[in-house]
C-alpha cells in the first residue's frame, strides 16, 4: 500500500502542475472565445476557422519540442545533466530558425490559404478572419519558444515553473484582450482615456502580446539557470548533428501525428463550413467546452512521457509500467467524472458563450455525443504518452493517421453528408476514431515491445 501511495504521490506531484498549466492554457482560449462570442456568431466562426489553421501549424514546433523533451528525460534518468542542457540548446535554437521561416511563408500566403479552405463562408466571416489570421501569425515564433522551453523543463521533471509562466501569460492576455476588444473609456487623475474597441483584431493583439511575454519569461528562466536545465554559452551555437538527428528521429513522428490530427480536424471544419454559420459556431463552442477533457488528459499524457522517459533512461522499464498504470487510473476517473457533469450541464455552459438558441441547441447535442467517448480518450492520451517516452513514436503516428483520416474524415463525410446527419454525424465519427485507437494502443502496450525500443535503436 505504501508503495502504491508513493507512486501516486510522485505521479501527482509531477502531473498536477502540468494539468493546471494546461487548464490555464485552456482558460486563455475560453476567455478569448467568450469575449469574442459577445461580438456575434460571425466573429466566433471567424476565430474558430483561423484557430483551426493555427493548430495545424503548431505540430511543426511541437515535434521538435517533444523530441527534446524525450531526450532530456532520458538524459536526466541517466544523470547526464550537461548532455540534457546541450539538447535543450539545440532544440531551442533550431526551432527558432524554423519558426521564423514558417512565419514569413504564412504571412505571404495567408489570404490564399483562407480562401482555399473557407471560401464558402459568408463574406462577413471572411472579412473578420483575414486580419485575425495576419496578427496571430506574428505570434508563432513566440509560441514556439514557449512550447519548447516548457518541454525542456518538463523533461527534467520541473513542472511548477511552466505553470507559473502560463498563469502570468493568461492574466496578460485576459486583461489586454478585454481592452483591445471592447475599448476603454475612463477618467483617471484628470485625464480622459477614450480608446475605441478593435473587436476581433483586439483579440488577436491581446493573444500575440501575451504569447510574447510567455516566451520572453521562459527564455530568461533558461538563461538564468536556477532550474535543473539551463542554456549554456547562449551566444555560441554550433549545430550538433548527432543530437539534432535524435531530436528529429523522435520529434518528426510526433509532429506528423499531430499534423495528421489537426489537418483532419481542419478537413472536418471545411465540411462543417458548408453546413452553415450555426453549425460552425456550435462546433467552435463545442470544441472549446470539450477541450476541458482533452486538456486535462493532455496533462497526464505529458506526465507519462516524462516519467516513462526517465525510467527507461535509468534502465527501469518495470517502474515505467507502474507509473503508466497509475496515471491511466487517475485519468480514466477524472475524465469520466467531468464527462458526466458536462452531459448534465452543457446547455448552461453554452449559454455563457452565446445567447443564440440555435447554436445552444446544436452545441448541446454534439457535446453530449462526444462526452460518451471520453474514457477511450483517457486511454489514448496516457498510452501514447508512455509509448513516446520509451521512444516508440512511429506507432502512434501511423495509428493517428489512419484513425483521423479514415474514421474521422471519411466516416464524418459518409455520416454527415451522405447520410445527411449533418454535424451530428461528424461528431459520431470522432467517437468511432477514439474507440478504435484506444483498442489498438492497449494491444500495442500489452505486447511490451516498447521496453526494448530505446536500447535496440541505441539512440
Amino acid at each position: 500500500m505504501r508503495g502504491n501511495n508513493r507512486v501516486r504521490n510522485h505521479v501527482l506531484s509531477l502531473a498536477l502542475p502540468i494539468v493546471f498549466e494546461q487548464i490555464a492554457i485552456l482558460l486563455l482560449g475560453i476567455i478569448n472565445t467568450i469575449m469574442v462570442g459577445r461580438l456575434g456568431k460571425e466573429a466566433v466562426a471567424a476565430v474558430g476557422n483561423v484557430d483551426m489553421i493555427s493548430r495545424c501549424i503548431f505540430p511543426l514546433f511541437a515535434g521538435l519540442a517533444t523530441g527534446g523533451t524525450i531526450l532530456i528525460a532520458h538524459s536526466i534518468g541517466k544523470e547526464h545533466k550537461e548532455e540534457a542542457c546541450d539538447i535543450a540548446k539545440q532544440a531551442l535554437y533550431s526551432g527558432i530558425i524554423l519558426s521564423i521561416v514558417v512565419t514569413i511563408v504564412l504571412l505571404i500566403t495567408r489570404n490564399p490559404i483562407l480562401h482555399l479552405l473557407f471560401g464558402d463562408v459568408e463574406a462577413s466571416v471572411m472579412n473578420l478572419a483575414k486580419p485575425y489570421f495576419k496578427i496571430t501569425i506574428l505570434s508563432y515564433p513566440f509560441m514556439f519558444i514557449y512550447y519548447v522551453a516548457n518541454g525542456v523543463m518538463r523533461g527534467s521533471g520541473e513542472t511548477k515553473t511552466p505553470l507559473k509562466v502560463t498563469i502570468i501569460m493568461n492574466i496578460v492576455s485576459a486583461v489586454l484582450s478585454y481592452f483591445f476588444i471592447y475599448g476603454l473609456n475612463m477618467h483617471v487623475i484628470g485625464i480622459d482615456i477614450d480608446l475605441a474597441g478593435l473587436g476581433v483584431k483586439g483579440a488577436a493583439i491581446g493573444i500575440t502580446v501575451a504569447r510574447a511575454c510567455g516566451a520572453l519569461i521562459n527564455v530568461f528562466i533558461l538563461l538564468k539557470g536556477k532550474r535543473r536545465i539551463r542554456i549554456l554559452q547562449w551566444k555560441k551555437w554550433n549545430i550538433r548533428f548527432d543530437i539534432f538527428s535524435k531530436i528529429l528521429r523522435l520529434g518528426i513522428p510526433y509532429g506528423m501525428e499531430q499534423f495528421a490530427m489537426q489537418t483532419g480536424k481542419l478537413m472536418l471544419q471545411v465540411l462543417i463550413t458548408g453546413m452553415g454559420t450555426v453549425a460552425i459556431a456550435a462546433n467552435t463552442l463545442g470544441m472549446s467546452i470539450m477541450s476541458l477533457c482533452i486538456t486535462l488528459g493532455y496533462g497526464f499524457n505529458l506526465a507519462a512521457v516524462t516519467l516513462t522517459g526517465q525510467s527507461i533512461g535509468a534502465g527501469k522499464p518495470e517502474e515505467a509500467n507502474t507509473y503508466t498504470k497509475e496515471i491511466l487510473k487517475i485519468n480514466l476517473f477524472t475524465l469520466s467524472c467531468i464527462s458526466i457533469l458536462i452531459i448534465i450541464f452543457v446547455p448552461h455552459l453554452l449559454s455563457i458563450y452565446t445567447n443564440d438558441k440555435e447554436v445552444i441547441a446544436c452545441g448541446t447535442t454534439i457535446i453530449r455525443i462526444y462526452a460518451l467517448s471520453q474514457p477511450f480518450l483517457a486511454i489514448v492520451q496516457v498510452l501514447t504518452g508512455s509509448l513516446r517516452g520509451a521512444g516508440d513514436t512511429k506507432y502512434p503516428m501511423f495509428t493517428t493517421l489512419i484513425g483521423v483520416w479514415f474514421f474521422r474524415v471519411l466516416f464524418g463525410y459518409i455520416l454527415g453528408v451522405l447520410f445527411d446527419l449533418g454535424i451530428n454525424g461528424i461528431w459520431i465519427a470522432m467517437n468511432i476514431d477514439l474507440i478504435i485507437r484506444a483498442i489498438l494502443y492497449m494491444i500495442r502496450y500489452r505486447k511490451g515491445g516498447w521496453r526494448k525500443i530505446w536500447i535496440e535503436e541505441n539512440i
